[in-house]
């Protein structure tokens, strides 16, 4: 079982002890009881309490204290955003806060009983976030813009659902352009924007829905305000000299239909942004699509904005996702290794007595424009022992046939070649080259 699974079923235990002791000392009626008479939120399927208000926070991630960015793990992100520096393109990290340290008043006390310490939980972010600035990535602290816009009176988060509102994004824009500005980064001809709100409309919430079953009077709808944000009048005529663009990749977090997150990047920065996001919360579904792609390979900003959840555990895929990143954002891909047929159908193979070992050398696949969506890399060792590794890419993500895969994790002795599976098969001009991504 993954460690996120028994952390999430203890603390469903803690939480569903704590709602029993306090169902003991309470009485009914007491302040405690549920807005929209809601029972049994605690189970498996649901998991979630009910906090002040009707705002729901989720057991797994928002009782949870420490939310952590592993020593590998932050210095792979250094790397990756001295790789992307090197080629022109400035990288910005927002780490987006859980819901309770965005808006912990609103947590119910049971939260407490079962383990939670707000205090606890926003040391640990900030002390991430700090451990990304000292190794020189310019991070957002995403949890400071947000609580200060709860402590205006605006909530940061939809009280009815996992993601921000769009007020709570737009303080996190503001923060990104305090980020750049705070380091003495500025486009060379800031463009001027403006954004405008335009009306609210209903949001769909899986978990509203969800929880709806659960609830005895109806929830209300999860309303969102709709912003537009468009070049400023006049702003073409004072702009001088070549306009820089920037791009935001991230999850579903910052990218649902009324998120306008890229609108708010672009009137913050000053730079015109166009954006990817994937649905959910996975955290490199966005950025590894942009970065294989042709797109990024040809035209890359200036600007990368990277927004994932704090919590997405960015090592428990090992070092595969990471290393993607920083070979796609090197030019060290050079070394082409002939391919020829291997022992089946969709199959091809490569010599690599040649190729150095290790989790510094990285081969990019090119299928040769096929869409493939997961990958299979079986390596034979000098003494014909066998093993696989695999990349599949999610759902939403962009199937641009193009994967990276270090060679860690395999022999000392090294290896001798590869067969390698695709589930689409190959095109017409597939290639398989070695690069050198050496920190």
């Amino acid at each position: 079982m993954e460690q996120k699974s028994i952390i999430g079923t203890a603390a469903r235990l803690a939480v569903m002890a704590a709602v029993s002791a306090a169902g003991l000392t309470l009485a009914s009626g007491a302040a405690r009881a549920s807005t929209f008479a809601c029972s049994g939120i605690e189970v498996p399927g649901v998991d979630m309490v009910e906090g002040t208000d009707g705002t729901f926070y989720r057991i797994d991630p928002d009782l949870h204290s420490e939310h952590w960015i592993a020593d590998p793990v932050a210095d792979s992100i250094a790397a990756l955003s001295a790789m992307l520096e090197a080629g022109g393109t400035r990288l910005v990290v927002v780490p987006v806060p859980t819901k309770a340290l965005a808006m912990p008043e609103g947590l119910p006390a049971m939260a407490g009983y079962a383990g939670y310490n707000p205090d606890l939980a926003a040391t640990v972010y900030g002390e991430a976030i700090g451990q990304l600035r000292k190794r020189g990535v310019l991070t957002v602290d995403a949890r400071s813009a947000m609580r200060k816009l709860a402590t205006s009176g605006t909530a940061p988060f939809h009280a009815l659902d996992t993601r921000p509102t769009p007020e709570g994004l737009q303080a996190i824009a503001n923060a990104v352009e305090d980020t750049l500005a705070g380091a003495g980064i500025a486009p060379r001809s800031r463009q001027a924007f403006e954004t405008r709100q335009i009306g609210a409309q209903p949001l769909p919430s899986p978990m509203r829905t969800r929880l709806q079953r659960y609830c005895a009077y109806d929830l209300p709808p999860v309303q969102a305000s709709t912003f537009v944000t468009s070049t400023a009048i006049g702003a073409a005529a004072a702009s001088l000299g070549p306009i820089e663009e920037a791009a935001v990749v991230g999850s579903g977090l910052s990218g649902h239909a009324n998120a306008n997150f890229a609108g708010f990047i672009s009137q913050a920065t000053g730079r015109p942004t166009q954006s990817l996001h994937v649905d959910g919360e996975d955290p490199y579904a966005a950025i590894s699509s942009y970065m294989t792609s042709q797109s990024f390979q040809s035209n890359r900003p200036s600007l990368l904005v990277w927004e994932f959840p704090i919590w997405s555990e960015l090592g428990i895929r090992g070092d595969q996702p990471l290393a993607e990143l920083i070979a796609a954002a090197s030019r060290a891909c050079t070394v082409e290794l002939p391919l020829r047929p291997g022992g089946g159908d969709n199959r091809l193979a490569a010599s690599l007595g040649q190729v150095p070992g290790g989790a510094d050398t990285v081969l990019m696949l090119d299928t040769g424009g096929t869409p493939a969506s997961s990958v299979a890399f079986r390596f034979a060792a000098p003494d014909g022992a066998q093993r696989v590794k695999s990349i599949h890419r999610l759902d939403g993500q962009i199937l641009n046939g193009r994967f990276y895969l270090p060679l860690s994790g395999l022999w000392p002795e090294g290896t001798t070649g590869v067969e390698i599976m695709a589930d689409t098969g190959f095109g017409s001009l597939p290639r398989l080259l070695s690069c050198d991504i050496a920190r």
